[in-house]
């Protein structure tokens, strides 16, 4: 499927949801059965790991009703199956902020995750490197190793407040 396909595809879900930035949805995840959640990044695209392929990671970023930030995949340019649960962000932040310092694979995420889909932890990590979110960025070890970004802190608390600009 090409990407001009792939996106008509996620816009078409967008719109069946009627979903545009700012816009309040009906979400399910484990934290309550149905909650309002307001889009505030709809169409963003993060470039995946592999530096032999150049595709990319669609995703959502949204808030709850209590402000709290939750992140999702909605799609990915290079094939393979994740989930499309929405990941609350405070989940995330306590776990990267333990590895202050450290060399982090991707695998240290499967936490966040309700269903075990072997693309999950990787595909997430590039999301996190994306500069529109910017908790992780490359090590120095490899491409699939990933470190706390510079900007953590700062990006960290833009996420935390994007709702409320």
């Amino acid at each position: 499927m090409s990407h001009k396909t792939k996106k008509a595809a996620l816009e078409s879900e967008a719109n069946e949801l009627n979903v545009d930035n700012n816009s309040p949805i009906t979400a399910s995840n484990d934290k309550a059965e149905d909650q309002i959640m307001t889009v505030v990044i709809n169409d963003g695209k993060a470039l995946g790991l592999s530096s032999k392929k150049n595709h990319h990671i669609f995703y959502q970023l949204a808030y709850d009703q209590n402000n709290s930030p939750f992140i999702r995949m909605t799609g990915n340019e290079g094939g393979g199956l994740h989930t499309k649960n929405w990941i609350d962000l405070l989940e995330v932040f306590s776990l990267l902020e333990e590895q202050e310092g450290k060399a982090i694979k991707s695998t240290l995420l499967t936490p966040v995750f309700k269903s075990g889909s072997a693309n999950n932890c990787g595909f997430f990590a590039a999301v996190l490197r994306d500069p529109d979110i910017g908790l992780l960025s490359r090590s120095e070890k490899s491409v699939f190793v990933h470190r706390l970004s510079e900007q953590y802190a700062e990006n960290k608390e833009k996420l935390l407040t994007l709702n409320k600009n």
